[in-house]
């Protein structure tokens, strides 16, 4: 039987697609033959009527697999999915995904497998991450955003459940911890898992350039017209706010806006200025709906880009969701430093040793 590495997460965004990756370079680096298998994939969008999950076609790429992406991920979830498997049997599925394994894991020293978008995923069938895992008698690796003590708490839970399910598990790693945290995630949170028998096998820090798009690769993806501040467009997106809410309302979340995308209609001229003044990448105005002459003089004084783009907001929304915290397999830099951090963070010796 392959030894195999079976990554999980407690949440999305958590990073274990770039760290499965980094965790392969550096295991290829040393040598072995390693393979990749996502069984429940996630939609991210359509090609030629077929559902597609571009991590897969990262790693893929990547890592050279020769093997058809059809078997490197046999199932993909959509956002709608109950039509399609609440007919299945469980045992239908389970062959689907047996035969995909034997191809996947011919011929090669370590598999890596990556689960669900969280672990839940197909529990209706009995197939949930941690099953799997089981099934394919690999040993876990739980990955979370260090961010804060919260995650102490869903990472023992979900050790629990391996312990109940009799599925080995090697340890966690604390992904993308900010500069804020890193003290306690030393001082508290490492201690307190390790204590509870999860071994902290790396603690890896933030770093936005990793997982977060400029302004100009957001405008080649979302098209549209670049208003104001075309000499700003080297910023980092962050994340995206969707700005709905009336002005007073979103006061309390206004620190929550920095370094990211505001999208909100042109005629919300008081939602465009407050977010300007807390800081953002990039004003989004949907809908073309222009701006008045008072939101571009402020963007203009304080350095922000506006984008105008004929979409709505749920739309809008959706095709930003493509590109931040995405690499894609031409990011040669970011790809390098997804190695990187394994090299310098996490002790991916010991992990191999551990298989």
């Amino acid at each position: 039987m392959v030894k195999s590495l079976f990554v999980i997460s407690d949440g999305m965004g958590r990073g274990k697609t770039l760290l499965s990756l980094g965790i392969a370079l550096k295991f290829k680096e040393d040598g072995k033959k390693v393979g990749f298998f996502k069984p429940v994939a996630t939609e991210t969008k359509i090609d030629k009527g077929t559902a597609i999950d571009e991590d897969v076609e990262l790693m893929k790429k990547v890592l050279s697999l020769k093997v058809a992406i059809e078997d490197l991920a046999p199932l993909v979830i959509g956002p709608e999915f109950l039509e399609e498997f609440s007919p299945q049997s469980k045992d239908d599925i389970e062959k689907k995904l047996d035969l995909a394994f034997k191809k996947v894991s011919k011929k090669v020293d370590i598999l890596i497998i990556e689960g669900g978008q969280t672990p839940d995923v197909l529990s209706f069938k009995g197939l949930s991450s941690i099953t799997l895992a089981k099934k394919f008698h690999s040993k876990l690796l739980i990955v979370t955003k260090g961010d804060s003590d919260r995650v102490v708490d869903s990472v023992i839970h979900y050790k629990q459940v391996a312990d109940y399910e009799g599925c080995a598990i090697l340890g966690c790693v604390l992904n993308s911890v900010p500069k804020r945290f890193m003290e306690r995630a030393s001082l508290y949170a490492t201690p307190t898992l390790e204590k509870n028998g999860v071994d902290i096998l790396g603690v890896i820090p933030e770093d936005a350039s990793l997982v977060s798009p400029t302004v100009s690769e957001v405008f080649e993806v979302i098209g549209g017209e670049v208003l104001e501040g075309e000499d700003q467009l080297n910023k980092l997106v962050k994340g995206t706010y969707i700005g709905a809410a009336s002005i007073g309302g979103a006061q309390q979340y206004y620190h929550d806006m920095r370094d990211k995308a505001l999208i909100t209609g042109g005629d919300r001229s008081d939602m465009a200025v407050a977010g300007i003044e807390a800081g953002i990448s990039v004003l989004i105005l949907t809908a073309n709906l222009y701006p008045s002459h008072g939101v571009l003089t402020v963007a203009s004084k304080k350095g922000v880009p506006i984008i105008l783009v004929p979409y709505d907001t749920f739309t809008t929304v959706k095709m930003l969701d493509a590109v931040i915290g995405r690499v894609k397999p031409g990011d040669k830099k970011k790809i390098e430093l997804c190695e990187q951090n394994i090299t310098k963070f996490v002790d991916w010796k010991r992990l191999l040793n551990k298989l």
